[in-house]
């Protein structure tokens, strides 16, 4: 696998190359923001179900008992329970860097000095989401 500073500045190429718009507000479309590579990895090393949890979900009641929308955080928690060469942690490290913020906090800057927020303190909150068949968005 590459290193972490080949995986990002593979990220910031593919935030710098994404097609971004403002309408109906500021936001951007990331293709391949993971090498080959890291994304390979990355299927090959989906958590298990029983790492999920089951979210809240407004319309339980359409569902039965357990929510249709699983989520797992990769935070510190999750994180130090894998073994140290594990590609999460990498992806993690990648997501959390201050490399990655400010290019974001750059992007989208038009939006955080209109609503005042430019000066933010805020940190990445990654996670895998997996929806259980059925699923819908209203």
């Amino acid at each position: 696998m590459k290193t972490y500073e080949e995986e990002l500045k593979h990220f910031i190429n593919a935030v710098h190359s994404a097609d971004c718009s403002k309408q109906p507000y500021e936001h951007c479309y990331i293709n391949n923001i993971f090498s080959d590579e890291l994304y390979d990895e990355i299927l090959k090393n989906l958590p298990h179900d029983e790492d999920y949890y089951y979210m809240k979900h407004p319309d339980l009641s359409d569902y039965g008992k357990e929510s249709p929308r699983l989520r797992i955080e990769l935070n510190s928690n999750y994180i130090s329970t894998l073994p140290e060469d594990h590609v999460y942690r990498l992806v993690t490290k990648i997501l959390h860097s201050k490399e990655l913020k400010a290019l974001f906090f750059d992007k989208f800057k038009d939006t955080l000095i209109k609503s005042n927020r430019h000066k933010l303190q805020c940190s990445p909150q990654p996670c895998f989401m997996r929806d259980k068949t059925g699923y819908k968005i209203k």
